[in-house]
């Protein structure tokens, strides 16, 4: 009896304890699965920093040898990276575009971590990136031709954009040409003169105080045609230097004075030589005009404008002649020849005013002041016989030109271009036929060249402009 109530109660001291134990086990399980939750939610865990390595720009003869591998240059986790596809977020800034090749921020597959990129990686060059110019160096004038054409060449044939000009930057900024090339343009030019300023020729005879029948300003000219040529070379800054030549003959002005049946009923308006009367007549007035210019041409406001600055070169020649008669044999006539050559410098702008993918409408403004070195030559004869009168100095050899166009510009293919226009040349300063009709003469009594005319040649341009 004693070995079985000992034996109930050992087991029962045995239970409680189990009890216990366990109870004290499972509280201090508890206690610790929460101490760790609340230390891991506090204090969350720091990713180690990364450890950048330098990384070098490959050698460009591996590029050409092909020794040079991908997983090389920008590491085995972002080539994993980069055959896997990446989703676009139109937020994200995680990709950008450089003035060189495009780079965007790959994701490495192991941290999960953007790749920020130390340095930009060229793999091959960018043909329409903006280069980086040095202005303290120079234009490399023995650069191959054949280097400039395969360059432009390679661009042109890569390039994307809807348009391309060389003197300007595309839609999207793209450019024609990568480090230099060749722009030319022909344009068939048809141009009108505007008539000389006022000088009474012809009035009513007898006598030296008729009323006005022809006055110089009546004098307008018909179209005249002729061509335009230019050439350009661009080099990879932007700059270019152009080469240009426009010429337009034969501006031609007639007028008749028809006969009244009254021997007398035309007089010459102080005209050298005899001012006699007449019957019957007809003046003509015709001109020419050609120049030649070489200008600079320096990029401003991201290549849509070019600021110019040149040289130039033009020829004004006129010719005026009144052939009169007065009965069946009396003839005179008067003829008056000037030519003016004219020298000096200009500055211009030449801007890009609208633009689109199949259309874009640049302007040209030039001006300049000159030297002109100007002659006339006047002669009158009567019944065939008369003298002739040349003239070389001038009060006043300084003239002025100025030039203003627009054109439209058409894209026909990648080198190719369509161009239609407006051009008018101002011409200030310069010697005119009529007005040397009255045989100026110097204080010395030489003859003199009056150098106090002006005049407006406008018209219109069509030609094309290719690329190579």
């Amino acid at each position: 009896m004693e070995t079985r109530i000992l034996r109930a109660s050992s087991l029962s001291r045995l239970f409680y304890a189990i009890v216990f134990t366990c109870t004290g086990l499972g509280f201090g399980m508890r206690m610790t699965v929460a101490t760790e939750y609340i230390v891991e939610d506090r204090q969350a865990s720091v990713p180690a920093p990364r450890i950048r390595m330098p990384r070098m720009a490959p050698d460009p003869s591996q590029l050409a040898s092909e020794a040079l591998s991908f997983d090389g240059i920008v590491g085995e986790p972002s080539t994993r990276s980069i055959l896997q596809p990446i989703a676009e977020d139109s937020e994200d800034e995680s990709s950008w575009s450089t003035g060189g090749a495009s780079v965007a921020v790959i994701d490495d597959t192991d941290t999960r971590q953007a790749d920020t990129l130390e340095s930009e990686w060229v793999v091959s060059g960018d043909l329409y990136a903006q280069p980086l110019c040095d202005d303290n160096g120079t234009w490399d004038w023995t650069h191959g031709l054949n280097t400039w054409s395969n360059a432009c060449n390679a661009a042109c044939n890569h390039m994307k954009c809807g348009h391309r000009n060389l003197l300007h930057a595309c839609k999207k900024g793209c450019r024609c040409c990568g480090p230099a090339c060749w722009t030319g343009r022909a344009d068939a030019v048809m141009l009108w003169r505007s008539a000389p300023y006022s000088r009474e020729l012809v009035i009513t005879g007898p006598g030296p105080v008729g009323s006005s029948i022809l006055n110089a300003n009546q004098l307008e000219s018909g179209m005249a045609a002729g061509p335009r040529i230019q050439l350009f070379r661009k080099d990879d800054c932007g700059s270019a230097i152009e080469f240009g030549y426009l010429g337009a003959w034969s501006f031609q002005s007639e007028k008749l004075l028809p006969d009244t049946g009254a021997l007398s009923a035309y007089a010459a308006s102080d005209l050298i030589g005899n001012s006699s009367s007449f019957e019957t007549g007809t003046a003509n007035l015709t001109s020419s005009i050609q120049t030649i210019e070489v200008n600079s041409r320096t990029p401003m406001a991201a290549g849509n404008v070019q600021f110019i600055c040149g040289v130039r070169w033009l020829e004004w020649t006129e010719s005026f002649a009144l052939n009169t008669t007065t009965g069946p044999i009396f003839t005179d006539d008067w003829s008056s020849r000037t030519v003016n050559n004219l020298y000096g410098g200009q500055i211009g702008i030449d801007a890009l005013l609208y633009s689109n993918r199949w259309l874009h409408v640049e302007s040209v403004l030039k001006g300049g002041a000159y030297w002109n070195e100007a002659l006339s030559r006047q002669i009158y004869q009567q019944n065939g016989a008369g003298v002739e009168i040349s003239g070389y100095d001038s009060p006043s050899p300084a003239a002025f030109v100025g030039e203003l166009g627009f054109t439209g510009v058409l894209p026909l293919t990648s080198n190719l271009d369509f161009r239609f226009g407006y051009l008018v040349f101002w011409l200030q300063g310069i010697a005119q036929p009529t007005r040397q009709l009255s045989l100026p003469v110097s204080t010395t009594g030489d003859p003199l060249v009056l150098q106090d005319g002006g005049t407006v040649v406008q018209g219109l341009t069509l030609g094309l402009e290719g690329r190579w």
